[in-house]
């Protein structure tokens, strides 16, 4: 520890505060005089100075390149196929209106339900982080968007389908911000407008190509079955 002379703001007005200023100084190895604490006379903590090599010790370690691309990976991996059921379910609105005999009005539910509790449980991402920790909010999300998906993928009802759209938004909607503050924190300062790019790159493809892979999906298997492209990608 570096030895720190601080200058003092008031002298102390008696013996005792003086004798009690000399122990403190060759208990803490610095240098008198020290800074008092107001007028009670009292000596204040002393600053220590830390050489450089103790400041790289109590610093964080920078990721190495292979963890930083494979928590890239990962993290977009979930973040992509979540957001992609964002828009897969705009071209199935004619077929479920035929199929539980609902309205356009009700039928769109299945797009609104999700968008708007995609944006409103945004807010929740950094209480998710606090509570579980990354890794443990990351698990969780995926776990409420795979009871989502089977919620819409078995319901028997247009309601129950709506209820596991808003489970899928639900959790489409914290993973975002998660994943973004997750790869931000992997990249070192010169490279995070990188990391960024990365992450709006993904963001932004995903619900384009939702609507082209629903209707594929329709056209070929089921309108229930595209709640379920995504799931390979989740689970992985």
């Amino acid at each position: 520890v570096a030895r720190v002379c601080v200058n003092p703001l008031a002298p102390a007005s008696t013996i005792d505060g003086r004798i009690h200023r000399r122990e403190h100084a060759a208990r803490y190895n610095v240098a008198e005089p020290f800074r008092t604490n107001g007028s009670s006379g009292w000596p204040a903590p002393a600053v220590a100075l830390y050489p450089p090599a103790s400041r790289s010790v109590l610093s964080s370690p920078t990721p190495s390149a292979t963890n930083k691309w494979l928590v890239t990976i990962a993290g977009m991996s979930g973040a992509l196929a979540m957001v992609l059921s964002s828009t897969i379910a705009n071209v199935a609105v004619p077929t479920v209106m035929g199929a539980f005999g609902v309205g356009q009005d009700q039928a769109q539910w299945l797009a609104t339900g999700f968008v708007a509790t995609m944006v409103a449980s945004q807010l929740l991402s950094a209480w998710f982080v606090s509570a579980l920790g990354v890794r443990g909010a990351f698990l969780m999300l995926n776990i409420v968007y795979l009871a989502g998906t089977a919620i819409a993928f078995l319901g028997p009802s247009f309601e129950s389908v709506v209820a596991g759209r808003i489970l899928q938004g639900f959790s489409a909607g914290i993973v975002q911000p998660l994943t973004m503050a997750l790869i931000f924190s992997q990249f070192p300062k010169d490279r995070r407008g990188q990391a960024m790019a990365i992450h709006s790159m993904g963001i932004q493809i995903a619900p384009m190509l939702g609507p082209m892979i629903g209707g594929l999906v329709i056209d070929t298997l089921g309108w229930r079955e595209m709640f379920l492209v995504p799931l390979p990608i989740c689970i992985m």
